[in-house]
C-alpha cells in the first residue's frame, strides 16, 4: 500500500539518484581506474591517505561485488553499478526519514532535491571519486531521524557501521546533544539524557582509531588537518572559478530557504541548526574545505531544518511560509 502511493515519489528519488552517480563518475572518467583499485587496497591496509583506513564499507561492498560478477564483467561496470545502488539506497533514506519527520511527499522530495542540488557541485569541486559520500548522506539521515525519535541504541548502532564510513559518525553524537538540549533544556540535572551523545562520539573515535591503527600495515596513520592546507594554499580561496564560488553557489538556496522559513523555529530546528554548525566546525579544521563533498553532512542537516515544521501545517501552507517574506502569509492561513 505504502509503496504504491509512493511509487513516482520514489521514482523521482531513484532519478535524483541516478543524476548524481552519472555525474560523480561521468565527470571522474581519469581517475577512475586509480580509484578502483585504491579502495580496494584500503581493505589490505594501503589507504592512499592513512586517514582513509577506516573507511572500509564501500570497499568491502566492492570487493563482494567484483568476487560475485561474472568475470567478463568488467570493473567499470561493477563500479557504475555499485555506485547507483549505493545512491539510491541513500536518497531512498534521506526520502524516507524526511517523509516521516514531516508526513509530506511534497517536504521529503524537497529534501533529496536540494541535497542533489549539493551533491552535483562536488565532482567538480576534486577529481577524485570518494565511495564514502553517498554513504554519508545515508547515516547522517539516519542521525536526523534516530536523534529526532529518540532510539538511542539504534542510532548506536548506526554510529558503530558509520565509523566504517566515514569520521562523520562522530557528528551522531552533536546531532543528539543539541536535539535534545533543545527539546528539554541544556541543564546539568538532565546529564543521563545527553550522556548518548558523549558515548556515540567516543565510540565513534574509538571505532575509527582502531580500524586505522588495526588495519594499517604501515601502522602510522595521521589525521588530516585540513585547515593546515588552507592557510599554506589560501590563495584557492581567491580564484573566480574555484571552489569558494562553487561552495557560495551551493549555500545560497540554503541560506534563502532558512531566511524564509516562519519565526520560531521549533526546538528540533533549532537543534538542527546547532549540530549544523559544529559539523561545520569540525569540518572546517579536520577536512579540506575546498573539496564540496566534505560539506554534505552540514547541507543535509540544514535540508532537513527547512522542513520539519508542524506536521500538522499543510504542504501549501509551508510552502506559502518559504515564498512570502517571513512567511507572514503562510501564519496567515
Amino acid at each position: 500500500m505504502w509503496l504504491r502511493k509512493d511509487v513516482l515519489a520514489l521514482a523521482v528519488v531513484l532519478s535524483c539518484a541516478l543524476l548524481s552517480a552519472q555525474l560523480s563518475f561521468r565527470l571522474r572518467q581519469d581517475t577512475f581506474q586509480d580509484t578502483f583499485s585504491t579502495d580496494l587496497e584500503i581493505l589490505q591496509g594501503h589507504a592512499r591517505l592513512p586517514e582513509f583506513q577506516n573507511r572500509i564499507l564501500s570497499p568491502a561492498l566492492l570487493w563482494v561485488a567484483r568476487k560475485a560478477a561474472p568475470s567478463s564483467v568488467p570493473d567499470t561496470t561493477i563500479w557504475h553499478v555499485l555506485r547507483f545502488l549505493e545512491a539510491a539506497l541513500a536518497y531512498t533514506v534521506l526520502y524516507g526519514v524526511a517523509l516521516w519527520a514531516t508526513s509530506s511527499r511534497l517536504r521529503a522530495l524537497f529534501v533529496v532535491g536540494l541535497v542533489t542540488y549539493v551533491y552535483i557541485w562536488t565532482p567538480m569541486s576534486h577529481q577524485w571519486e570518494h565511495s564514502s559520500d553517498f554513504f554519508d548522506v545515508l547515516f547522517v539521515a539516519l542521525f536526523v531521524g534516530l536523534a529526532l525519535a529518540e532510539r538511542s541504541v539504534a542510532l548506536g548502532i548506526a554510529v558503530v557501521v558509520a565509523s566504517m564510513n566515514r569520521e562523520s559518525a562522530a557528528f551522531a553524537g552533536g546531532i543528539w546533544v543539541c536535539i535534545i538540549g533543545m527539546r528539554y533544556g541544556f541543564r546539568w540535572q538532565l546529564w543521563r539524557k545527553f550522556l548518548p551523545g558523549v558515548i556515540y562520539i567516543g565510540l565513534a573515535i574509538g571505532i575509527i582509531g582502531g580500524l586505522r591503527y588495526g588495519l594499517s600495515q604501515e601502522f602510522h596513520p595521521r589525521q588530516l588537518i585540513g585547515i593546515q592546507l588552507t592557510v599554506q594554499n589560501w590563495r584557492w580561496l581567491l580564484l573566480p572559478f574555484g571552489a569558494t564560488p562553487m561552495f557560495l553557489a551551493t549555500a545560497l538556496p540554503f541560506a534563502i530557504v532558512l531566511w524564509r522559513l516562519p519565526r520560531p523555529w521549533s526546538a528540533e530546528q533549532k537543534g538542527l541548526f546547532g549540530a549544523a554548525i559544529v559539523a561545520a566546525c569540525i569540518t572546517l579544521i579536520f577536512g579540506i574545505a575546498g573539496e564540496l563533498r566534505v560539506w554534505l553532512p552540514c547541507f543535509v542537516l540544514l535540508s532537513m531544518l527547512a522542513v520539519i515544521g508542524s506536521k500538522k501545517q499543510s504542504d501549501r501552507q509551508w510552502v506559502l511560509s518559504v515564498l512570502e517574506e517571513n512567511g507572514e502569509e503562510g501564519r496567515s492561513l
